[in-house]
């Protein structure tokens, strides 16, 4: 689900900086899941722009979703409904594309197995860190 996306976001001149998913078949998690972090051209306008074309051409439609959590400085994105699941192993439901548009927040760096993003005092205003992170469905029991 996750790599006509990414084709999308590389396209517009997005650098993937790290990644990490959990295939959901742990005794701790039953539901697949992806996450990225891209470093994109533009300042965060340019930036939501981007995303949103991206996700758009994959059948994605992303609303500003800021007002469910305590974003500091971030802006929320989500499709919560926008694509059904087309996996029959999965249970029935919607898969769920969360983008966070990071303000003063850079990825950590290179061998962070866990793709964290740091505050900075100055981040650059010519590119924008991006966490897309993807929900799927639980596994049916």
């Amino acid at each position: 689900m996750a790599k006509p996306l990414e084709e999308a976001l590389v396209k517009a001149g997005g650098v993937k900086m790290c990644s990490r998913g959990d295939a959901g078949r742990g005794s701790d998690n039953d539901a697949p899941n992806y996450h990225a972090i891209y470093e994109v051209p533009g300042n965060r306008a340019t930036a939501s722009d981007l995303v949103s074309t991206a996700a758009k051409e994959v059948g994605f439609s992303l609303v500003d979703d800021s007002s469910r959590a305590n974003a500091e400085d971030n802006r929320l994105l989500a499709d919560r409904t926008g694509q059904r699941s087309p996996y029959a192993d999965l249970a029935e439901g919607s898969v769920v594309l969360l983008v966070t548009e990071y303000g003063s927040r850079t990825y950590t760096g290179a061998g962070d197995q866990f793709c964290t993003v740091t505050k900075r005092d100055n981040p650059p205003s010519d590119r924008t860190t991006v966490d897309i992170t993807i929900n799927l469905p639980a596994f049916k029991r």
